[in-house]
């Protein structure tokens, strides 16, 4: 999955869609899920590096997957893309808030972002969300359904 925290339609994806492809899917042990940490590139730099940084910060502390979720539901907030969201999710996450706070003032990871942006462009990624199902591209929130026929027909091939 390559998404952005800023894109309406990730977070659609994220919180209706996602949760029942890993209920269906991952839960079960059928499919390993990966999100490749990415920021769309705006007129002024890369305006969601903070919100990619800050999941990845909280990848250290193992909790990416509530995080990612968490940074999602706040995206129609004023909290979005903000330092006091960012420490609002941890806390409420029970993350060592000082240690993510540190990650965070580091900005050690847009470097890693950045590569991932080069990385997806390079794999055809224009546009989010995008997802590659066994090496095909499959661009867009699509429909629970596709998901399901592509997965389906893998596993039972």
């Amino acid at each position: 999955e390559v998404s952005d925290y800023g894109c309406s339609h990730c977070r659609d994806f994220n919180l209706e869609t996602a949760p029942i492809l890993e209920e269906q899917y991952i839960d079960t042990g059928q499919v390993k899920w990966v999100v490749v940490p990415f920021a769309l590139q705006g007129q002024t730099g890369f305006p969601t590096m903070p919100s990619t940084i800050a999941s990845m910060c909280a990848n250290e502390q193992e909790a990416f997957a509530e995080y990612h979720e968490a940074l999602f539901e706040l995206q129609s907030t004023p909290l979005f893309n903000t330092e006091e969201g960012f420490m609002q999710i941890a806390t409420t996450l029970g993350l060592n808030t000082e240690a993510f706070s540190s990650c965070l003032s580091n900005n050690s990871y847009s470097d890693r972002v950045l590569e991932n942006v080069t990385m997806a462009q390079q794999a055809g990624i224009n546009s989010t969300p995008s997802f590659f199902i066994d090496g095909n591209l499959l661009a867009g929130n699509q429909p629970l359904s596709v998901f399901q026929q592509r997965l389906d027909s893998l596993l039972d091939s």
